[in-house]
């Protein structure tokens, strides 16, 4: 692009919490607030003139002013809105609570699947008793529970070695308007709790007879498409006669959320990741970078085409993979991914990373959210929806500025294939492109989008730009709440559009030293950008991992040039701004993270994390690729950034890195001495138990507030659960460099057992690149 190497782009979290003050009842299409030619809406940025009309920013359209208008109405006064619209002539008065089909994995340990079982019913809980609730378990076969509350639990049995279509699971589960699902399969907890507890309760494993060199049958994919098929049935719209009721009420998708909890791979039917022989291994990357995956396309298929069946009834899929070992969540990530589901992933159901997580994802479900039309006194908390449900949210700018696409859990809507939908569209597509309108089953409120803009392929209209002086963008995102409420948020921005006083190769353009000076570049923010392009481009191209590092150091490379100061051929004289400096150092652990990682880590892993960088706020994402470090002392007892460095590593202090998905306390060899001296247990030495107990509540304080749960571990500096800090240190001194100490018997802690290239080597190898001159020599830089 000709004004920035990294395109404009933005993170945007669609349900970000806000003051009720911002909450409008009323429909803003019906009164006027909404523009007749392109359909944004007014905002505290647009033009208007009282009593006669307000100017659309996005296509400067005037509109006449609604009836009955206020200057202090509330999108007038603020970036952000939230319209709550009055319910339709005949719609329920009754919330729709979406339906939770749990779908059990039998053929796990004993011991697991009676720690699951409890979780599970626990879960029950924390569900509101409307919400209607199914189960299905399965090992070879399939068993779809009747939770109708017959003297007997019963159930229907379903062969898990085939796929099914949709009319043959009809038959077999015999739908039909006189056996609804609704009442048999799924009903609301208030009406089948001790049904639903009593099945649950009698789940038995179903690994017992399974031989020692061989892995059970797990139809999977066969339960995840009949759970997929209870929703489809739970939406159908009554008919009579083969044609719909006349006179029904206006029909409204029913969300569900399926919850599948395994403990294996897919071994049979549909969905089958590998086979029964435990002699034939799991895909890893290499298997994929060489195409030797005989499971894979089948598979990948197959949970692309249940995605399309769940955004069609407003489903999502949630994985809770609980297993040593890959179960196949590669292949279902689409599935996952594109329909607002999450993958929780650990090693068993009866740790706390687990039971955690499965708490707070039933809280982040917001089912408990209070309907405002009910709420008057007009400044209740509880109105402000946390999540929502059969979600659509569109992009508006201004004529100068194209969007090139989103990243995040969402898919292209019908809508957007309409040429007017098409229309602010760039041809430069990156993530989810060639639309503005997208769509999403669900969507909490931590989950954030990359919007990626284009401002070049328009920008040769330098003469309109330069009139504009400013660029308009104006997110819109529809959604349910779960009692049944439609609501529409509304968030408008402007940005000021830099002048173009440059001539490049006969162009015009922008001066590089604009952005500097006016500190319009967010390091963190675009690191996120690229670290979330990056991983776009290795989900479409899964063996091209060479390919995408030598594009991320190109970038790298093209940036330094065109922001930094230097003298040709010098590399020593290369400088930064404060507001750029610290961009290398993003990307240079990027490409030591575990998104470039193809040892020791599995697709699985990469898929699981993947996913959360896809979606997280830019806070969340950063601690993905560039972990905190604080240091605590004896002398500083209170916690102090470190450097991410060997150099931090000290026999007198504790360290505590928070990685998002990791939470480690590493003890340094004097500190773990006195406290196998038992130091902490004397009244003589109290500081030492209070700074012990102050990293304890530090760390603490970081696991009650993140989802997913993360793994939390306790180390000294010479144990083996050292290395997963010291993997993502920068390796200042290593086995070749030595440590600090002199001695042969001195403490060797601070060296690193690791031949990849510290920062200074990288950067030494980044400035030659930048100053050379040469267009070839943005190519791979010295790193991992």
């Amino acid at each position: 692009m000709p004004e920035m190497v990294i395109p404009l782009a933005c993170m945007y979290t669609p349900l970000y919490p806000i003051d009720t003050c911002r909450l409008v009842v009323g429909d803003p299409v019906a009164r006027g607030q909404q523009c007749q030619n392109c359909g944004a809406f007014w905002n505290i940025h647009c033009y208007r003139e009282e009593g006669k009309f307000w100017v659309c920013l996005s296509c400067q359209r005037r509109n006449q002013m609604p009836s009955g208008y206020i200057a202090d109405h509330p999108a007038l006064r603020h970036e952000t809105v939230e319209y709550i619209l009055p319910r339709e002539k005949g719609m329920e008065s009754e919330p729709t609570f979406p339906a939770f089909i749990f779908i059990i994995d039998t053929c796990i340990a004993v011991e697991e699947l009676s720690a699951l079982k409890v979780n599970i019913i626990r879960c029950l809980n924390w569900l509101p008793p409307q919400s209607n609730v199914g189960l299905i378990s399965f090992g070879a076969r399939v068993l779809v529970w009747d939770l109708s509350g017959t003297a007997l639990p019963r159930c229907y049995s379903i062969r898990g070695d085939r796929a099914y279509t949709t009319a043959e699971l009809g038959n077999m589960l015999q739908l039909d308007n006189t056996q609804p699902v609704q009442g048999r399969f799924l009903l609301p907890l208030e009406d089948c709790e001790f049904a639903l507890t009593t099945s649950i309760e009698g789940l038995q494993c179903n690994d017992g007879v399974t031989p020692v060199n061989k892995r059970p049958l797990r139809a999977t994919g066969t339960a995840v498409s009949v759970a997929v098929r209870l929703l489809e049935a739970f939406n159908e719209v009554p008919e009579k006669n083969g044609a719909a009721v006349a006179g029904a009420t206006p029909f409204t998708k029913k969300p569900g959320r399926l919850m599948l909890f395994t403990g294996g791979p897919c071994t049979r039917g549909p969905g089958t990741v590998v086979g029964i022989e435990k002699e034939s291994m799991m895909r890893f990357h290499r298997d994929i970078i060489e195409g030797e995956t005989p499971y894979y396309e089948a598979a990948y298929k197959f949970y692309s085409e249940v995605q399309l069946r769940l955004l069609d009834v407003n489903g999502s899929l949630t994985v809770f993979a609980e297993s040593f070992d890959q179960i196949g969540i590669l292949e279902m990530r689409q599935a996952v991914n594109h329909t607002g589901g999450t993958f929780i992933c650990g090693d068993t159901f009866d740790h706390t990373m687990f039971t955690t997580s499965l708490q707070r994802y039933c809280d982040l479900c917001d089912l408990h959210v209070k309907a405002a039309e009910s709420d008057t006194s007009g400044g209740n908390a509880s109105c402000i929806a946390r999540s929502g449900f059969g979600v659509k949210f569109e992009v508006h700018t201004s004529a100068d500025t194209l969007v090139s696409g989103v990243l995040g859990p969402c898919v292209a809507d019908e809508k957007g294939k309409e040429p007017k939908a098409r229309h602010g569209s760039s041809p430069v597509e990156i993530g989810v492109g060639g639309t503005t309108h997208w769509r999403v089953s669900t969507m909490d409120q931590g989950v954030t989008y990359t919007v990626v803009f284009d401002t070049a392929t328009l920008g040769k209209d330098d003469d309109k730009k330069q009139q504009q002086r400013r660029r308009f963008i104006q997110f819109v995102t529809r959604f349910n709440t779960s009692h049944g409420e439609s609501r529409i948020r509304v968030t408008s921005v402007v940005l000021p559009i830099p002048p173009s006083t440059m001539m490049i190769g006969g162009t015009t353009t922008v001066d590089p030293r604009y952005f500097v000076e006016h500190d319009t570049f967010d390091q963190v923010c675009a690191a996120t950008v690229l670290a979330r392009m990056t991983v776009s481009i290795l989900e479409k191209h899964p063996s091209k991992w060479g390919d995408a590092k030598r594009w991320l150091d190109t970038i790298l490379v093209q940036f330094m040039r065109r922001y930094s100061t230097y003298t040709p051929g010098v590399p020593d004289s290369l400088r930064l701004r404060p507001c750029l400096a610290l961009f290398p150092s993003f990307l240079f652990n990027f490409r030591r993270s575990e998104y470039f990682m193809m040892l020791n880590i599995s697709p699985d892993e990469t898929t699981f994390k993947r996913h959360w960088l896809m979606r997280e706020s830019v806070d969340n994402c950063v601690l993905m690729v560039q972990p905190t470090l604080h240091s605590y002392d004896i002398e500083m007892p209170a916690a102090t950034p470190v450097p991410l460095d060997s150099c931090s590593l000290r026999p007198d202090n504790i360290l505590l890195m928070d990685a998002f998905f990791n939470i480690h306390i590493m003890w340094g060899t004097t500190i773990f001495a006195w406290i196998q001296a038992r130091y902490q247990d004397n009244l003589e030495y109290a500081y030492f138990a209070q700074l012990l107990e102050t990293v304890e509540n530090e760390a603490q304080m970081l696991l009650d507030a993140r989802f997913p749960y993360p793994r939390f571990s306790r180390t000294d500096a010479n144990g083996s659960e050292a290395r997963h800090i010291k993997t993502r240190m920068n390796p200042t001194t290593t086995h070749h460099s030595g440590g600090r100490a002199t001695t042969a018997a001195a403490d060797q802690s601070d060296v690193i057992y690791t031949d990849d290239a510290s920062i200074v080597r990288f950067m030494d190898s980044l400035k030659q690149a930048v100053v050379s001159g040469s267009q070839n020599s943005s190519g791979s830089l010295k790193g991992r």
